[in-house]
């Protein structure tokens, strides 16, 4: 959602703060005040201007507040609250009291207690959070928590705190675009330069207060604070590539502006594999992990059992000699990947290849 001006007249609010003098800037709440604003007796004593991150253009606000809604100003943040004259027609807005799952001061609360600072504006308490997905998952503790829209990580904060309090092993997976931070934000001004930033360092901090919190017990012995991070970048591989006319918008420029920034020039053997993996149908949760066999630097994926899935070799530089290649083939993995540059041009090791893997019915596979 974009940052948008609205024009206040002083008829059509209501201030639940203090009379005085508030002048314009940032007010340290994700809006910005472009007048002073005069309050005397719970009024305006000016029309003004606020700017920040709302659903309503001028044209619908001037046409609800002609149908009776009031805006009301609770703080000095000037977070804008509407309350409509007629509400028999609209659905309730609490279905569970906010003594009981919180509001958007206990997730603004959260934030900065995290981070020290409020880089994030409005996020959903963790406590409203849990509630739903204990009351989700109450028969599955072992669940996955999909979030595709995750902002600051609310979810995962309240996936893991709910973990601590009732020991269950759900697991989370958010999704956030790598929407740009506003330039005079106190986010981009902590290093935060995208919202998927600030979402991922939110899951580190969130990690490591709760288990700063409970002992090793309290969290049913070994329990796992550690997460993946995956970021959407154009493929490693050149037959793979893809190109369009289509306008872009904004965002979509800048996801494409990231994308060229990082060279895939530098792709490790990891971010090769992962991108192989998933065009063969594997997950993003796979266990990888480092192996060396003949002198070669290679990686394993595991099956749930600790069988060998996977050997992979993604050194291009390195080429292997027969020998060492039959040693892989005597691991007895269900299926090798090999770069195709790691041939070198060497056809007749190729066909070797393929012969020793054939003999041991392995899939082999090159890229």
């Amino acid at each position: 959602m974009k940052e948008s001006t609205l024009r206040l007249e002083p008829e059509w609010v209501e201030f639940q703060i203090a009379d005085g003098v508030y002048e314009h800037g940032d007010r340290g709440s994700g809006y910005h005040l472009e007048d002073d604003v005069t309050i005397e007796d719970g009024i305006a004593q000016a029309a003004f201007s606020l700017t920040g991150r709302v659903i309503w253009s001028q044209p619908y606000l001037e046409d609800q507040v002609a149908n009776g809604t009031k805006i009301v100003i609770k703080g000095a943040g000037f977070v804008p609250y509407s309350r409509k004259l007629a509400t028999s027609d609209l659905a309730p807005t609490t279905l569970v009291p906010k003594d009981t799952v919180g509001d958007v001061l206990a997730g603004n609360a959260e934030i900065k207690g995290l981070f020290g600072k409020p880089v994030f504006n409005h996020p959903k308490p963790t406590t409203l959070l849990k509630y739903l997905i204990r009351s989700a998952t109450s028969a599955d503790k072992d669940a996955l928590v999909l979030d595709f829209f995750a902002g600051s990580s609310s979810t995962a904060h309240a996936v893991l705190g709910l973990n601590a309090e009732d020991g269950g092993r759900r697991k989370f997976m958010m999704v956030q675009l790598p929407e740009p931070t506003p330039e005079d934000s106190v986010a981009r001004q902590e290093g935060y330069l995208t919202i998927s930033d600030v979402s991922r360092e939110r899951i580190r901090l969130a990690a490591q207060q709760i288990a700063g919190q409970n002992t090793p017990l309290d969290l049913g012995g070994q329990w796992d604070i550690g997460f993946r991070s995956f970021s959407l970048v154009d493929t490693n591989f050149s037959k793979w590539k893809q190109s369009s006319d289509v306008d872009l918008s904004d965002l979509e420029q800048h996801m494409l502006d990231l994308r060229e920034s990082s060279s895939t020039d530098d792709a490790s053997p990891d971010d090769l594999l992962a991108e192989i993996l998933l065009k063969q149908g594997y997950s993003l949760t796979e266990n990888i992990s480092p192996t060396e066999i003949a002198g070669l630097d290679l990686r394993s994926v595991l099956q749930p059992g600790g069988d060998v899935a996977v050997l992979a070799y993604m050194d291009e530089h390195v080429k292997p000699t027969l020998e060492q290649l039959r040693a892989i083939v005597d691991a007895d993995p269900s299926r090798m990947i090999l770069l195709e540059d790691a041939f070198q041009g060497d056809d007749e090791l190729k066909t070797n290849l393929v012969q020793l893997a054939k003999s041991k019915n392995i899939e082999l596979w090159t890229a």
